[in-house]
């Protein structure tokens, strides 16, 4: 198995095994940074070790698909392997790039928002609308509520109406659909 997918099976194994055994979120975390220092940074040292081999061999053409793969860890090498000093990071970014797809898919309808003011009102309204997702939050029953909290929110306490201080709140859990 190539070190790459080694690495995608350690952080899947460790999920299965954190919800079978039931961690909370500050174990998870420090049984996912052991597992990253102890087994993910040797792959990645093997990763770094094949890249190096395979460039003495000549065999790979810089502008073929695996030459533009060795380019490129090489040229985002330390950016790649910030998830193994860090556990609160996703080795992946899959869950970033899914809750962009949407705006990529309706790029093209969106350019009918009638003024630049109102493309950027837009804009706002779909970062809170996804922001409450990420939360865990309903987010029509988010901006129903805090529509009427804010006006009695004292201005000292403005950012406790914001998605990720809402969510963290028990008495401020919206219920489901």
């Amino acid at each position: 198995m190539v070190p790459i997918q080694r690495l995608f099976r350690l952080e899947s194994t460790l999920k299965r095994r954190a919800e079978a055994r039931g961690y909370s979120r500050e174990e998870y975390l420090e049984h996912r940074s052991t597992l990253r220092r102890r087994r993910s940074a040797s792959l990645l040292a093997e990763i770094d070790a094949l890249i190096v081999e395979l460039k003495g061999q000549r065999a790979v053409l810089p502008k073929g698909p695996l030459g533009k793969a060795i380019g490129y860890i090489e040229n985002q090498r330390e950016p790649l392997g910030v998830f193994v000093n860090e556990p609160r990071l996703e080795i992946d970014n899959n869950q970033a790039e899914n809750a962009l797809r949407p705006i990529a898919v309706g790029r093209k309808n969106w350019l009918v928002f009638g003024s630049p003011r109102g493309g950027a009102v837009a804009c706002r309204l779909y970062s809170l609308v996804l922001s409450c997702r990420a939360a865990g939050l309903n987010p029509e029953l988010y901006l129903e509520a805090v529509l009427r909290a804010v006006a009695t929110t004292p201005a000292t306490e403005i950012a406790s109406p914001t998605p990720w201080a809402w969510a963290a709140h028990p008495e401020h859990r919206l219920p489901s659909d």
